[in-house]
């Protein structure tokens, strides 16, 4: 329930309140006897926080999470930016999601962060920015 409350005060903005509901997910880590659910509820905060543009990528367990971490932070800056009509900002976020997607090594992985790039671009309605970068996801 506590993962619902989070995700639920992050759609709604509430930062402060989401973090509340991190903080009692995490505080349940006590309760974790069994070996090997020791760490799942520091995990998952860590993970939700990844997964939303929230975890420092200092913070990061692994390199896989300090990607998503990267990644998923300039998602969410492009998005307020975009939210907020600060088209330059956007773009620089833009610029930082794909530099970011060319370095992942799945490529199940880098495709999606491409698409999430290119339909960044569409929102920002830089056509020629978003061909620009789809013609180079194509061709490898």
């Amino acid at each position: 329930m506590a993962k619902l409350g989070a995700k639920i005060c992050l759609d709604a903005g509430d930062l402060a309140r989401m973090e509340n509901y991190l903080t009692l997910v995490e505080s349940t880590e006590p309760l974790n006897i069994r070996k090997c659910d020791r760490g799942f509820s520091l995990n998952f905060a860590r993970e939700f926080r990844a997964d939303n543009g929230l975890l420092d990528p200092a913070d990061a367990i692994d390199e896989e999470q300090r990607v998503t971490a990267r990644f998923e932070r300039a998602a969410r800056r492009c998005k307020l930016a975009i939210a907020a009509g600060e088209r330059e900002s956007a773009s620089t976020a833009v610029a930082e999601m794909a530099s970011i997607a060319r370095e992942v090594e799945k490529e199940w992985l880098r495709q999606s962060y491409l698409r999430r790039v290119v339909n960044c671009y569409v929102e920002l309605k830089d056509a020629l920015a978003g061909e620009t970068l789809f013609a180079r996801f194509q061709q490898g």
